[in-house]
């Protein structure tokens, strides 16, 4: 009886064993490393900026681990597409997938608006032509923006200066050394509260407006349906509504 009963045990043991080590197998194969080149307030170091929470959350309803790794522009984009990050956090829709072919859109827009605004201390200058009017001013951007420089290039706007820091950028501006800067919108209104620069002001509307997609190395392509479904639940059930909202909240002045 006592042979029975310690072979009848071992066995439990083996079980319970295989079945812990299986569980930890899984959870490692569904822990991503997500890239992130954005600032506050979209991405933070602490992960609670924006999109951060809106991936964390996403992930989260799809029964998966994420890790958000900061990164710079084009690192991110790159090392997504060698298989070194899992994924990238946020893009635009065009032209991704033909510079990086081993990346694919996750559908559903993790933010519907991802707003292009130039930012002025002249409140009296209108863009009635979009694009096209930035032609008549000493016009700023940032360097590798990717979207920016191909709009300009469209409608032969040279920028007069790329800076390297989004705080460099709005210093010219606020010292008169160009006319208009070009950022987006969010990220923009967090840099002024930041510096105190309360004479400069968005243009409206926008310059551009750009509907925005996580994007995954194509070894996860399995994940995808978890993802888009975990999206549209946090749409419909006003999750992302109220993120958003929250964080509009903080530049309401």
């Amino acid at each position: 009886m006592k042979s029975y009963s310690y072979t009848k045990q071992r066995n439990w043991l083996v079980i319970a064993s295989l079945f812990l080590f299986g569980m930890n197998n899984i959870k490692a194969e569904e822990s991503l490393v997500i890239g992130t080149m954005y600032r506050a307030p979209l991405s933070t170091h602490d992960g609670k900026g924006l999109v951060d929470l809106i991936t964390k959350e996403r992930f989260a309803r799809s029964g998966l681990n994420v890790v958000l790794q900061p990164t710079s522009n084009v690192q991110a984009l790159e090392q997504a597409n060698d298989g070194v990050l899992d994924g990238d956090i946020m893009r635009i829709a065009e032209g991704v997938t033909k510079r990086y072919p081993n990346l694919i859109k996750v559908p559903g827009e993790v933010m519907e608006g991802y707003d292009f605004v130039a930012f002025t201390k002249n409140r009296d200058l209108k863009l009635p032509e979009g694009w096209k009017s930035l032609k008549a001013y000493r016009v700023g951007t940032m360097q590798d923006r990717v979207l920016v420089d191909k709009k300009l290039a469209e409608f032969d706007v040279v920028p007069v200066e790329k800076f390297s820091n989004p705080s460099l950028l709005f210093t010219a501006l606020h010292r008169g050394k160009v006319d208009i800067v070009i950022h987006a919108r969010l990220t923009g209104y967090e840099i002024l509260k930041n510096v105190g620069f309360k004479n400069i002001i968005a243009i409206e509307p926008p310059l551009d407006s750009e509907k925005m997609y996580l994007y995954l190395n194509k070894k996860h392509e399995a994940l995808i349906p978890k993802l888009d479904d975990a999206l549209k639940s946090m749409i419909n059930d006003g999750t992302i509504k109220k993120l958003t909202d929250d964080f509009l909240s903080k530049y309401k002045n």
